[in-house]
């Protein structure tokens, strides 16, 4: 039933042209046929307090996007015509999007507060205020895009007038100049986080008032600076201060806590306080501040109060945040809301206890100083540093009979003596006066407290059961009362006995969190129908293995107990030994992944086990100081009770550095091995007892170490079955559960053994045979796959993808041609070969990850992206065809095979993986090309012959260590020298391969210096190279070129031919050099190779330049480059002549000159009116499947390779004005335009800018290019090479020649004067605008560059 005409709760008639409205013009539904044209409006402008909601009816998973609200100034009825999006609108329109993950039944709305401010909310619940000072009068607006097909409008009632309160804390509008806000001003942002590190000061936008807690959580960090975020509060009004890069430069009037200490106007005025260092926590965590009415200022880490930082605080002060090296983001914690949330579900809590007694939970009333969170099942005692009593939680109900009321410690602190108690009471928590002790209860009350119990307050026994005051993090202590009236205790799932007898049936559990003990949870478990009987404890290896919270003085554990480090790694090098939280069971591997290491002390880690508990445990400076019931395996020494009994042992720990796991297990025979990055190498010690505790000492150098995941089932006692006089024992326990395997439904030529985890072809089938997963991929866990089986003589080999194929309730599945019959979408990967006797590949695995888009890795390693943009609903699916005839799943987490691992080729850096992909293709039933972005982790390889292979190279960028006077921009690619002449030294982050041309450009020249760049390579890493001032300073291993000849250690061993006349090298001018496979280092002027000038240069060699002199600033050039063969003539030599068959050199030659100008090295200069590269990018953009509609009427699209424009007499200097760079190596393909548009823009400004191909579609719908990361600015250059930030590539392959290239997508577009910003000069010039309607997009480009020939 419809309401009245513009009532309340009703769109608006002026609607998008896809959309149709009903039911009274409360429901709106967009046409399934397009995915925008679906604006809708309320009928009447929004009534403050009342909000304007609607509820998604409908979606679907033909497009992608979703639902976008917001609210907009412009009338309806006066708008002359509807846009497209809401993006589109850009007068007064505030626009929420990001909505994709909301479901059918949510609903979403528009709020103007009673105060005028404008708020979105999502199910009900405000997101805060998202535009302080909106207009007064505005209009919700609905865009049902992408998903969202329908939504209807849901009545609401206005909000009742709120109790005046204080002003919610936000961010002032004043903040450093590197600061970006949002969230209503709630959340703070640092600009170019890897280019700068400080800039970041934010303060409140109002004084803090006394008792209110301003505290922040940390959403962002970046591993690139040293230090990190900085808190405090300062009595300068942001207004009126001149904000300093630093907050710790303020010299009057600021407090701040910086890593662990505290300072005063600049000054440090207390060098330790509180528990935790600011360095050292991670995102999630929460910081705040608060000043006491005593004026004293109080820090509260995680919420818990790092006691007294200042005193004497007077007058007004306002918060201050430091976004500062590691920090890149925080926001400001609303702790009213989530104090709301929780007084929610305690009330659905208790609402669940009068309808089931089922669960058991904590009482949300409870002592002074205890809170209850998670729902009623975990109690806490905030202030446990400043406290130690007053933490009594009673059960919401009472225990039944047999029930065990059992609880896991998860917190404790060491300040105070005494822990937990547990018992149970006959008083009602709605009823108790809470004592500070529950031991002080005088009535209805028997409590458990160390090892003696109490009834009444009264001891009853002395000595009972396990001592609760040396319980851990993560022991379990329970009590139950049995059908007989006895009271028994329990401590990790172990009856202690009767405690006491005549206990009534009704009572109440309790826990008193008391002096150590600060939280708690409820373990899960329903009442037994009759009495329990004493149980079996369970097996040690239930537990997590964790590391214990007693350890070294100057070890820290963090992560859950998964991580342990060494804060201060450059000022201690010992006291750091952490043990395991519980015996390690036999056969179980006890592994850390090494984080971090540092370089300032000799010696490393030491790994091994020990039978002391960790309760017990004296401990000392290092482990090997330890003379009883410990063995060790120290650099390559293993040591038992402190002495030598082994040296020389295959795993040196002194060498490992970080990224190496390192591990030990103690088999059932008694013999103890340990583990390098999960090979075995070989028994230590023999006769090591069982029970015993896995320990690392973080000692020298490794500073922080990760307990790796748990590997149940991997290792095997066959190890020791080989060593004479061991003998393998017999298996009691049974095989572990397997969490992957295949499905029944496959081919009907497959065998399905061994509890679905081998999938194996029968012996006279030659045809393809398809089995998938029996359960869909998870976000972010590995299915993995081992070749069982084959069969050298066949052709043909196995495909590999995923499939949105319903493969639970499907039929099963028969095709003729492989994964590509299979409907609906299915995106595979296949190929020519699997040879497993080259030893390259052990496992192939597919990961799909949070961003739908799926992973392959080999050997377990990530190989990247091969498709993107994937439903999240996916099995696995392969083809066993051709050589391939068996396939077996790999344990998950499993990481130690039970045979040694064949070696790899011993140069394998630059190899790619030896294996199956000839071509890569996403294919949706009969072989239809989706949507999905494509990109291939490497390129195809022919089977290695012991000569290096071409392979895809390292990613390009300079390293982080480099010159004093260097500032390293554009992802690492381009280095500034930002003062002085010198101190200007870069290296690459990677070695060069041999034959592999490294480039540049220089950018900048200034003529007030003299002399320029140097350019040269080094062997020494950059890793341990203390960076001179100037390249010729190196003394190892260097060799260097510039205009005054060739240095070799610094020492000048000749001159640089060509580069010697005197000319330094100009603003565009591109130099390389090149390390061929015979040690040669060859120099190269602008493309062109100027000879050797050094011999005998090792390969690997790092490249290195010196930004000296009159260069400013360099650029490294992408590798754009490929293998191809060049005669050993010059081009000239071939003109009128047949090109030879036999070539004599390989180089790699910069594709910046295209792939057309190579060819012309190679062959005749006649040929065909037609240019092969234009119809390869034709064939690509054919690919892209875009409509024609986008694309102008007979434009067959204009080619800029170097032939194309040789053979057109194009000019090579930039034209338009301002100036601008034709982009050379592209293909242009002109764009539709309004037929006005020419009389509009004819003094428009020429710009170019590169996307990435999974945004494409988007940019063409709404005519203009998309703001990389969600932002507002859009970065522009008139040279396209200096307009791809934020572009990434992807894999086309040409069926035809069979030959992948990588891809890259951009723009030509037109500019309006004035509406954009410049920075930069020459080559290096950016443009950079905040709107839209001043750009017009003129041409598609599209670049195509050989990963192999």
């Amino acid at each position: 039933m419809g309401g009245p005409e513009g009532c309340a709760g009703t769109f608006h008639p002026r609607c998008g042209q896809r959309v149709v409205l009903s039911e009274g013009r409360t429901v709106a539904r967009r046409s399934l046929a397009d995915f925008n044209c679906g604006l809708v409006f309320s009928a009447t402008p929004l009534e403050p307090g009342r909000p304007f909601l609607v509820r998604i009816d409908s979606k679907v998973n033909t497009w992608s996007g979703s639902i976008e609200i917001g609210a907009t100034a412009l009338d309806p009825d006066l708008m002359a015509e509807l846009p497209l999006s809401a993006t589109d609108l850009m007068q007064d329109t505030y626009v929420m999007s990001d909505l994709d993950t909301l479901q059918e039944g949510d609903t979403v709305g528009v709020l103007l507060n009673l105060q005028g401010e404008l708020e979105f909310m999502v199910n009900g619940e405000s997101q805060g205020v998202a535009e302080p000072t909106p207009p007064s009068r505005l209009f919700a607006l609905i865009d049902i895009y992408g998903k969202c097909v329908q939504v209807s409008a849901v009545q609401s009632q206005p909000a009742v007038p709120p109790v005046p309160r204080p002003d919610r804390l936000r961010f002032h509008s004043r903040s450093g100049h590197l600061i970006k806000m949002s969230n209503g001003q709630r959340t703070a942002e640092r600009r170019r986080p890897l280019d700068e590190f400080n800039n970041g000061v934010v303060l409140t936008h109002r004084p803090l008032l006394t008792n209110e807690l301003f505290e922040i959580r940390i959403e962002k960090l970046v591993a690139k600076w040293s230090g990190s975020i900085e808190v405090g509060v300062t009595s300068h009004n942001p207004e009126s201060l001149a904000l300093p890069a630093t907050m710790t430069n303020l010299r009057s009037g600021t407090i701040m806590m910086s890593g662990c200490g505290i300072l005063t106007n600049g000054q440090g005025t207390r060098r330790e306080y509180g528990h935790f260092n600011l360095d050292e926590l991670r995102e999630g965590d929460t910081i705040g501040i608060v000043r006491k009415p005593n004026n004293s200022l109080h820090y509260f880490i995680n919420g818990m109060d790092q006691g007294v930082a200042a005193n004497d605080l007077k007058g007004p002060i306002w918060g201050v945040i430091d976004l500062y090296g590691m920090t890149v983001k925080v926001t400001i914690v609303d702790r009213e809301r989530e104090q709301q949330n929780a007084t929610n579900q305690f009330e659905e809590v208790e609402e669940e206890f009068e309808s089931s007694c089922d669960s058991l939970v904590f009482h949300r009333r409870c002592g002074s100083n205890a809170a209850v969170i998670n729902g009623g099942r975990t109690a806490h005692r905030p202030n446990a540093l400043e406290d130690f009593n007053n933490g009594v939680v009673l059960t919401s109900r009472f225990l039944q009979t047999g029930e065990l009321f059992e609880v896991r410690l998860e917190y404790m602190v060491k300040k105070w003596a005494g822990s937990i108690e547990i018992g149970v009471t006959t008083h009602r928590p709605q009823e108790l006066e809470f004592p500070s002790t529950m031991t002080n209860m005088r009535s209805g009350t028997w409590m458990m407290t160390g090892n003696g119990v109490m009834h009444n307050g009264t001891t009853v026994l002395d000595d009972y059961g396990h001592n609760l005051d040396r319980l851990a993090v993560g022991d379990r202590v329970g009590v139950m009362r049995l059908a007989d009236g006895t009271l028994h205790f329990y401590v990790n799932g172990t009856d202690q006995g009767v405690a006491a007898t005549g206990v009534p049936d009704a009572v109440y559990g309790v826990i008193d969190l008391y002096g150590q003990a600060s939280r708690a949870s409820v373990v899960s478990r329903r009442p037994t129908p009759t009495a329990i009987l004493p149980s079996e404890p369970p097996p040690p290896s239930t537990r997590p293995l964790r590391f214990h919270n007693v350890h070294g003085k100057n070890a820290s554990i963090s992560n859950s107990g998964l991580t342990a480090s060494r804060p201060r790694a450059y000022g201690e090098f010992n006291d750091a030994i952490v043990v395991t939280n519980r015996p390690l069971a036999d056969g179980e591997l006890f592994e850390v992944l090494i984080d971090y290491t540092v370089d300032r002390w000799s010696g490393s880690i030491e790994v091994g086990v020990t039978r002391i508990r960790p309760e017990e445990l004296e401990f000392p400076s290092t482990m090997t100081d330890i003379d009883h019931d410990s063995w060790m395996l120290s650099g390559s020494s293993v040591m038992q009770n402190g002495a030598t009994v082994r040296n020389g042992y295959r795993c040196d720990l002194d060498t490992i550095r970080s990224g190496n796991r390192i591990g030990v297990v103690r088999h059932q025979n008694g013999n103890l091995h340990f583990f390098l990055n999960g090979e075995d190498q070989g028994i230590a010690c023999q006769n090591v007892p069982s029970g015993v505790y896995g320990v690392i000492d973080l000692y020298g150098q490794c500073s922080q170490v990760t307990i790796t995941s748990p590997r149940e089932g991997d290792l095997e006692d066959s190890v020791d079955s080989i060593v004479p006089g061991c003998h393998s024992p017999t298996k009691t326990s049974s095989s572990p559960i397997l969490k992957h395997q295949f499905s029944s439904k496959c081919s009907g030529n497959l065998v399905l053994r061994n509890n679905n985890q081998n999938a194996q072809r029968n012996k006279n089938s030659q045809g393809h045979s398809i089995v998938f997963s029996a359960k869909p991929l998870e976000i972010d866990s590995t299915f993995e796959v081992t070749i069982s089986e084959e069969s050298p003589s066949s052709s043909g080999c196995l495909s590999v993808g995923v499939t949105s194929l319903d493969v639970e309730t499907a039929e099963v599945v028969s095709v003729s041609n492989g994964l590509a019959d299979l409907t609906p979408d299915t995106w595979f990967i296949m190929g020519s070969q699997v040879d497993l006797k080259c030893g390259t590949i052990t496992r192939i695995g597919l990961r799909l990850t949070p961003e739908n888009s799926l992973r392959l890795l080999i050997n377990s390693e990530d190989l990247g992206e091969v498709a993107e943009n994937l439903p999240r609903r996916l099995f696995a699916v392969y083809d066993i065809f051709g050589r391939t005839e068996g396939l077996t799943v790999v344990r998950e987490g499993a990481g130690i095979s039970e045979t040694a691992p064949r070696a790899a080729p011993e140069d394998s850096r630059f190899l790619s993986a030896d294996w199956m992909h000839d071509s890569l293709e996403v294919t949706s039933g009969g072989g239809m090309h989706t949507s999905s972005t494509l990109s291939s982790p490497i390129a195809p390889q022919p089977p290695f012959d012991g000569q290096m292979q071409e392979s895809v190279p390292p990613p390009l960028a300079f390293h982080e260590r480099h010159g004093r006077n260097i500032k390293l921009s554009n992802s690492r690619a381009t280095a500034q020298r930002i003062a002085s002449y010198n101190q200007g030294v870069v290296v690459g982050a990677h070695p060069l391969a041999p034959d592999l041309l490294f480039q540049f450009r220089v950018d900048r020249v200034n003529s007030r210096w003299t002399s320029s760049v140097a350019l040269g390579v080094t062997s020494q890493s950059p890793d341990l190279l203390s960076v001179p001032v100037a390249a010729l300073a190196l003394r190892k291993e260097t060799w260097v070129i510039s205009s005054d000849g060739v240095f070799f250690n610094g020492d000048k061993i000749g001159e640089c031919g060509e580069w010697g006349s005197g000319a330094e090298p100009q603003a565009g001018q591109v130099l390389g050099l090149m390390v061929d496979a015979k040690g040669n280092m060859r120099l190269f002027l602008d493309h062109r190779d100027v000879g050797v000038l050094a011999k005998n240069v090792p390969p690997n060699c790092f490249p290195l330049i010196d930004v000296y002199g009159q260069c400013e600033q360099v650029t490294i050039l992408e590798y754009n480059s490929m293998c191809v063969r060049v005669p050993e003539k010059e081009k000239a030599e071939y003109e009128g002549e047949e090109k030879e068959d036999s070539l004599a050199s390989l180089r790699f030659i910069d594709q910046s000159i295209s792939e057309d100008s190579l060819l012309l090295q190679s062959i005749v200069l006649a040929r065909a009116n037609t240019c092969d590269y234009l119809e390869l990018c034709t064939a690509f953009k054919r690919q892209l499947g875009l409509p024609d509609g986008f694309f102008a009427e007979g434009s067959a699209g204009v080619c800029y390779c170097e032939l194309c424009e040789l053979s057109s007499d194009k000019a090579e200097v930039p034209g338009g004005q301002p100036e601008f760079w034709p982009p050379r190596g592209w293909c242009a393909f002109e764009l539709r335009r309004r037929p006005s548009a020419a009389a509009t823009t004819g003094t428009w400004h020429t710009a170019f800018v590169q996307v990435s191909a999974s945004r494409l579609r988007r940019c063409l719908d709404r005519g203009a290019p998309l703001p990389p990361g969600g932002g507002r600015a859009l970065a522009l250059a008139p040279n396209i090479e200096c307009a791809a930030d934020n572009a990434s590539h992807r894999i086309f392959c040409d069926f035809g020649s069979n030959r992948k290239f990588k891809s890259q997508v951009g723009f030509e577009l037109l500019v309006q004067p004035g509406s954009y910003q410049v920075s930069g000069s020459d080559f290096s010039q950016r443009w950079s605008t905040k709107e839209k309607g001043n750009l017009m997009l003129t041409s598609l480009l599209l670049r195509l560059q050989p990963l192999q020939v």
